[in-house]
């Protein structure tokens, strides 16, 4: 495409790979992004940028675990809840993993018009998420979802990745099924539920572990450039 020019040689790369574009990288050449947990403010009268970490944890807040669990569970149903507030029919993007599941939960609870879940999977590798696959069925069943599978091939994804990279923008792991659930999704249904993102709240699973333990203190030669991880 015309765009692809202003696009980093490594971003799809690092999208399967990382799962993300490492250290302060972007997928587009010359820009950077900012430290994780980083504000910027804007003064229009004064003039003036500043630059700020944002503290996510308050220490003085003290919670017992009950506590804590109840106002998960709140938040949860919230935030849902809140997302559902559309003119339009509403579908969930299902991939039998934890943050997907924890919101299908809070949607059937909440009694909220969330019938349609849409679920990917690698038919070439069926023993790569047959797990997810599995829970995804499952939980569709429970909740009582109409789910409609997508089937993703290699060349399905050597044809759509540079429309990923792009259209996406900043990589993240799940862009790969991710595209083409949005793709079939959007068919129907112009809102969609999804746990993006809350993989990471829980911890990511672990994944992130052997990879931290193999570049703890090391520098890595990333397309000719250096990257050093500090962890």
């Amino acid at each position: 495409t015309r765009y692809w020019r202003d696009w980093s040689s490594d971003v799809c790369s690092s999208d399967l790979d990382f799962g993300f574009m490492p250290e302060n990288r972007t997928g587009l050449v010359g820009i950077t992004s900012f430290p994780p947990a980083t504000v910027q403010r804007f003064d229009f009268n004064g003039k003036s940028i500043s630059r700020q970490k944002f503290n996510f944890y308050d220490a003085s807040i003290e919670f017992q675990n009950q506590d804590f669990l109840a106002l998960l569970r709140e938040e949860i149903k919230s935030a849902v809840v809140r997302w559902c507030l559309s003119d339009v029919p509403v579908a969930l993007s299902l991939s039998g993993g934890l943050d997907s599941s924890i919101i299908a939960h809070a949607a059937s609870k909440a009694n909220l018009p969330v019938k349609n879940a849409f679920t990917a999977f690698f038919a070439e590798l069926p023993n790569f998420n047959k797990g997810d696959l599995l829970g995804a069925k499952a939980i569709a069943h429970s909740f009582e979802f109409d789910l409609e599978l997508i089937e993703i091939t290699g060349q399905l994804i050597a044809d759509n990745i540079e429309k990923m990279a792009i259209h996406l923008g900043e990589p993240y792991g799940g862009s790969v099924p991710s595209w083409f659930i949005y793709r079939a999704m959007s068919r129907s249904f112009k809102v969609c539920l999804t746990g993006t993102g809350g993989d990471e709240i829980f911890g990511q699973y672990g994944k992130w572990i052997p990879i931290a333990e193999r570049l703890r203190n090391k520098t890595l030669n990333f397309n000719d450039a250096p990257i050093s991880f500090k962890l």
